[in-house]
């Protein structure tokens, strides 16, 4: 895997594929830049990455809370909500996962409307009208420690929002091979040589997915998987 390349050689490698000019600054090479920061912002739709692999600190205190912005290392980087997202809150000094969806059900036994609290965090879901911020159920009591785990978006391939060629000694943050065969297939078209192209691009995507360092899903042996199922909260009544 070519991890670490820049926007600049991403540019020849495109040209190198389609047979095109490799000299700099060519009229084709801004449609190219464009079109390797769209491939990149696809590929990481299409699979979990390693190297996009992310945690984001949250300390909901009120129902509703923008999502973080700054991963675990104090970065900027926005989560890809187009993968899957685990949100964990930290109770009795353990990690535990908090189911997604919030419905009427839910506010039944604790109703949010009324600003009705309690611990620990059961639900969460986006807020209804504004998926900026989320929604946690029940309210709790007081500010709790959470992290959202999942994948996060690639770092920009613009300075300033311009995409050009002070551009070209950004990094990517995924596999240039397979970036510049998404492209090349792209820009071939109904051409003959896009088909060995796209045999090369399935087969480089195969390689690259097997390569990438992942966690299964831990189970026991003999056993079924473990279904999550919603906790109801119980009355406490105070006399």
């Amino acid at each position: 895997m070519a991890l670490g390349s820049t926007l600049g050689k991403l540019i020849s490698l495109v040209k190198n594929e389609v047979k095109g000019s490799l000299s700099v600054g060519t009229s084709t090479d801004d449609n190219i830049r464009l079109a390797v920061e769209l491939a990149q912002e696809w590929l990481a739709t299409e699979h979990d990455w390693s190297e996009l692999k992310d945690q984001w600190p949250s300390s909901p205190s009120s129902r509703w809370t923008a999502f973080p912005t700054t991963d675990l290392a104090a970065a900027s980087y926005s989560i890809n909500f187009d993968r899957p997202v685990c949100f964990k809150q930290k109770f009795n000094s353990l990690w535990q996962e908090v189911d997604f969806g919030i419905s009427t059900a839910e506010y039944d036994v604790r109703d949010s409307d009324d600003s009705e609290t309690q611990d620990p965090i059961q639900r969460w879901d986006y807020k209804q009208g504004d998926r900026s911020y989320f929604e946690v159920w029940p309210i709790p009591t007081a500010a709790v420690t959470a992290r959202f785990f999942g994948q996060r978006k690639p770092k920009t391939l613009r300075s300033g929002g311009v995409l050009n060629s002070s551009c070209d000694t950004l990094v990517l943050d995924l596999d240039d091979q397979l970036v510049a065969l998404v492209v090349a297939v792209d820009m071939l078209g109904e051409k003959p040589a896009a088909a060995p192209k796209a045999t090369r691009l399935k087969e480089r995507f195969a390689a690259v997915r097997g390569n990438n360092l992942t966690r299964d899903q831990d189970f026991v042996l003999g056993g079924n998987v473990r279904k999550r199922e919603i906790r109801r909260v119980p009355m406490i009544i105070v006399p």
